[in-house]
Formats: structure tokens, sequence, C-alpha cells
């Protein structure tokens, strides 16, 4: 798959990975398979299957202050400022969930990337640290945002932090509801349901809720110093 070219700004909502902000940006985009023809260059595709790595516990933070995972330092309100500049000056993108080449990718002139860091990488596994950090860095050595997408609306059987063959039938959970007929092994969820955010966001440590060891599905991001999450599906609550 050719690597995705968007030549606005469009998006669902931009969550800061590391911030407790929420950021959409003018004229939303539909979901990933709506996008047009004069909107992108090549169609999105749905990721292949791929294991779960095992990662180390994130840090923790205060109640006032949130973690600068590339640095190591805690956040300050001109910090997140500073972000939200960079969000808001970005005039291209490029995005792709499937078959991300990171060597190509980092060749692109795009302000802003978007790849599925979990199931996206041409290898058919996680996107590793240095990987993202390359990604960072414009060819002409400017600083570039690099976001992974997570689906917060679907819970996908190729992603196993979700849930297990179980909850297809008796075992399901009430947040989980029925596949998505366009998308076959996508589960409409609730989100507001507090088991669904505790599996995404994992428990006070942000740990899988699942086995207390893996990070959950946001923390795996955090920990690969993504600088940012492109939510997908959060449009499903019309749906339920």
């Amino acid at each position: 798959m050719r690597f995705g070219i968007v030549t606005r700004l469009r998006t669902h909502c931009l969550l800061a990975a590391c911030l407790t902000s929420m950021f959409a940006a003018p004229g939303f985009a539909a979901r990933p398979d709506e996008v047009t023809p004069a909107a992108a260059e090549a169609v999105v595709q749905r990721p292949a299957r791929a294991p779960s790595p095992a990662s180390a516990k994130p840090p923790a933070a205060g109640a006032n202050a949130t973690r600068d995972t590339a640095s190591g330092g805690i956040n300050t309100q001109a910090a997140q400022t500073q972000r939200l500049k960079r969000i808001n000056a970005a005039r291209s993108w490029g995005y792709q969930l499937n078959g991300m080449r990171v060597e190509d990718a980092a060749k692109s002139p795009f302000d802003l990337i978007v790849a599925d860091a979990t199931a996206g990488h041409a290898a058919g596994r996680h996107f590793q640290r240095g990987e993202v950090e390359k990604l960072k860095k414009k060819p002409d050595g400017s600083r570039r945002l690099v976001l992974s997408y997570l689906s917060i609306g679907e819970a996908e059987d190729y992603r196993p932090d979700y849930f297990t063959p179980e909850y297809l039938s008796e075992d399901a959970p009430d947040w989980l509801l029925h596949e998505n007929p366009q998308w076959k092994g996508n589960r409409i969820v609730r989100f507001c349901q507090e088991g669904w955010q505790r599996t995404i966001l994992g428990d006070d440590d942000g740990r899988s809720v699942y086995n207390s060891i893996d990070p959950s599905p946001l923390y795996q991001l955090i920990e690969l110093v993504f600088e940012g999450i492109y939510l997908d599906r959060v449009d499903v609550f019309a749906e339920v």
C-alpha cells in the first residue's frame, strides 16, 4: 500500500497521549473507509493481526501534572500550549494504517503522520520506540508530529488486548455489542461504560485489566513515545 497523502489537516479527534485534553481540528473527516479520492491518494486498509508486546510499567505523575515520555520530565501548562500550537501548525499529513515502511514514511514531507502502532507495521509487528523517534524527524531536519490510530468505538478481534473469543458468546461484557457489518471482526462498543474505558486506559497503574502486567492499549502508545492519538469511531454513540 502506498503511503497515503492528505493535503489538509482533517481528523476525527486528536488526543495528546501525555495530556488529558482532547483536540479536534476544523473540518472533521469521515471514517478512514469514507475518505474520498479527493482527500487521499491511497485507500486505507484495516491492519493485519499482530502480537502484543511486553513493556515496562509506565511512570506515575502527580494529579496536576502530566508526564513527558520523551524527556522523562513533567509537562507544564506552557508545554501543553506548545503542543497545541504544533498541532494547529500542521498543514499536511500522511495517514497509513497497514503495511507502513518506516524508511519510506520518514522520507515524506508531511508535518504530521498517523500510523497504527500495534497492527500497522510492514513487518507485521508492533512499532518500536526507535522507529517512532525516526518518524518524528523530517528530511529537512525539522520535527513532525507522529500519532497513532486508536479506535474507541469498536473492539477489533485482531487486537487481543480487547477481548477473548469467549466474549463472542455468553460471556460477552455488556459494553460489547454486535459486529459492524462493514468490517468483519469489529464489534461495536458502548464507550461510555467503565468496563470498556478500563480496557483502553488500564488500571490505576496503566496496566492491562486482563493481566496487570502488559500496558493498556493507551499506555502502549505512551511508552512508544507517540505524541498523540487519532481517535476513530467517536460517532458510534449514534448507533447504540
